[in-house]
Formats: C-alpha cells, sequence, structure tokens
C-alpha cells in the first residue's frame, strides 16, 4: 500500500471514531407522561445510551416547575444501575414534597461522563393526606380532670406532618387551643394516630358539649369529632361546727367542708346567721389561696366575734363555692359570752369618813 493510502486510511479510521464519539446520548423511555404516582411508591426510570461506557457515571433530578430548576434525587450512580443491552433503569422511590400534595414532575438524567442529558414529559405525582377524627364517640362522657385520648386516621402521613388540636364548646362557632404544632409526642399506629388530652377545668361551666377539632397544619386537612359531654360535679358538705360545739367569743373554730371536683381557681364565701338562717353576715368574702386543702377537704379558721349584747348565740354558717353555686350550711351550734361583774372595793372592813 502506498504511503498517501496509508494516510488516507489513517484519517478515516479516526473520522469514524470521532462519529462514535459523538454517538453518546441519553434518550428518556419512561416515565412517558401518563403515570401517576403516589407518594411512597416507586418508579422506574429507564433511558436508552447511544454511547455508554464502561465507568460511565449518572445524576437523576427532578423538577416540579416545568423544569425551570432542579433537585438532586440522587447523584453519581453507575454501580446500582440495572442494564438491559442499550438500555438503563434506575428505581426512585416518590418523596414527600411537603404541603404540595399534586405535583407535575420531570425527571433529568444526566451522563456526567459523557455530557449527554435527557428530560422527561411530565408526569403526576400525588399525596392523599386525610383526617378522620373516630375518637371522642357521641355517648362518651369525661369528667374534669380525665384523661381523653383523642384518636384520627391519616390518609398519607408525612414523616414530617404537624397537628394543632382544638376544642370548641359552642357548636364549633369558636375554637380554643389544647395545644399548638406537634409531630414526636403523637403516637402511631399504622395509619391512626393518637394524642391524650386532660380536661380542663371550664371555670363556672359545670356541664360542656364539646367538640374537638384535629387538624394536620403541614397538608391544612382537619376534621371534627362527634360532640360528646364534659362534666363537673361541685359539691359543698360542711363536716364542722357540730350541733355539740360550744365556742367562747374569741376562741378559734376550724370550719371543715368536703368537696366534689373542686377547681383551681374556685372561691369561697363564709358566712354566719344568729337568727335561724333567716339573715346571713359575712364572716369573709372571697378566698382561695388562704384555704387549706387535704385532698377533697378544705378548711378555713374563724376567731368567733364579739355579738355585742347578745350573750348566748345559736350559730349557722355558710360555706358557699362562689365560682361554681353550690353551698352547705353548718349545723347549728352555740357561741357564747360570760360577761361578769365582780366587785373587789370596797370592802366590808372598810371606813370612809
Amino acid at each position: 500500500m502506498k504511503p498517501l493510502q496509508h494516510i488516507l486510511l489513517a484519517l478515516f479510521l479516526v473520522l469514524i471514531g470521532q462519529a462514535v464519539i459523538a454517538q453518546a446520548s441519553v434518550t428518556i423511555g419512561k416515565p412517558v407522561g401518563t403515570e401517576e404516582v403516589k407518594f411512597g411508591e416507586t418508579l422506574t426510570i429507564k433511558w436508552k445510551n447511544g454511547d455508554l461506557g464502561a465507568n460511565d457515571y449518572f445524576q437523576f433530578l427532578y423538577s416540579t416547575n416545568g423544569g425551570t430548576s432542579f433537585n438532586q434525587i440522587a447523584y453519581q450512580y453507575y454501580n446500582n444501575l440495572i442494564q438491559d443491552g442499550d438500555s438503563s433503569s434506575y428505581v426512585w422511590t416518590v418523596p414527600d414534597f411537603g404541603s404540595s400534595i399534586d405535583q407535575n414532575v420531570k425527571i433529568l438524567v444526566r451522563n456526567t461522563t459523557q455530557s449527554a442529558a435527557d428530560t422527561s414529559v411530565a408526569f403526576r405525582i400525588y399525596f392523599e393526606p386525610e383526617v378522620s377524627v373516630g375518637n371522642p364517640k357521641v355517648t362518651d362522657e369525661y369528667k374534669f380532670g380525665d384523661p381523653i385520648t383523642i384518636k384520627w386516621k391519616n390518609g398519607d402521613l408525612g414523616n414530617n406532618d404537624y397537628f394543632q388540636f382544638l376544642y370548641s364548646t359552642n357548636g364549633g362557632s369558636s375554637y380554643t387551643h389544647i395545644t399548638y404544632q406537634y409531630y414526636s409526642n403523637l403516637l402511631q399506629d399504622g395509619d391512626s394516630s393518637a394524642y391524650s388530652w386532660t380536661v380542663p377545668d371550664f371555670g363556672s361551666l359545670i356541664d360542656q358539649n364539646v367538640d374537638i377539632l384535629v387538624r394536620n397544619t403541614t397538608r391544612n386537612k382537619a376534621d371534627t369529632s362527634e360532640t360528646f359531654r364534659i362534666y363537673f360535679e361541685p359539691e359543698v358538705s360542711v363536716g364542722n361546727p357540730k350541733v355539740t360545739d360550744e365556742y367562747k367569743f374569741g376562741d378559734p373554730i376550724t370550719i371543715k367542708w368536703k368537696n366534689g371536683d373542686l377547681g383551681n381557681n374556685d372561691y369561697f364565701q363564709f358566712l354566719y346567721s344568729t337568727n335561724g338562717g333567716s339573715s346571713y353576715t359575712h364572716i369573709t368574702y372571697q378566698y382561695y389561696s388562704n384555704l387549706v386543702h387535704d385532698g377533697d377537704s378544705s378548711t378555713y379558721t374563724w376567731t368567733v366575734p364579739d355579738f355585742g349584747s347578745l350573750i348566748d348565740q345559736n350559730v349557722d354558717i355558710i360555706v358557699r363555692n362562689t365560682t361554681r353555686s353550690k353551698a352547705d350550711t353548718s349545723e347549728t351550734f352555740r357561741i357564747y359570752f360570760e360577761p361578769e361583774v365582780s366587785v373587789g372595793n370596797p370592802k366590808v372592813t372598810d371606813e370612809y369618813k
């Protein structure tokens, strides 16, 4: 072969090689655009390679804004890819997009070694959040201080979903926060979640129809429970003084009574009567912090007053829970005063001029 032929052959082979190198490409075959993939499901991304080197690395990215920007699915991969002739595939578990519950998504596959890439057509990824409160029920009755386990079912529940819990005592016209956002303190059981609430003291309201609202604040989904009853059983039962008691002017009297349900901020009045209950006089007005509590019993110490010209009195005491409008009257007991005049001077032996 002549030297010129050798040169031409070499040039031909170089051009052939360049043409082969120029065939490096990525062409995505899946997704095709008709797919609808749910949060947590897997999607197999498939593409054809023009020229695939033994050590080519790939990146996988997705876009939720039509390709204006992309987020990494995974960085460089080779060993984890599935090869089938000139086709490759990668399995992607669809992520939680946070507050976005329905997205049109594009996927970009890039051969970073060969600087070749392709973007898929848009397809749908969706999330189905739901809140369905199952407890409490309309037949439930809870007493002040009882724990209530609020239970609800979720549709799709994201790893970082936050919840609010609220209650209403006016049929849902307005709500009061039980607590604000919670995630880590929730109890999960499959698709169900639970939160424990200790029934509060509603103040002067002693019987309430209550609704509870559970809100997934991340997904903006909520549900309201059936209406149930919360009740409070206030009571005042005076045990002391008793009918057999006798107290003298200036003596201390320990007034004792039992409470049914006692609220943290209940106030009391103490009154006495010296006419069989026809009228009463205040011992003192509202008290809370000065009371002594022992379990369901409370006490208040009263120093017997001077009733003036009255030296012997039958007395009744009223203890009134002014917060709950509950009261009781003691047994009638005696308060006495022992006036005396004893002249010591002058004496029988005294003589005065």
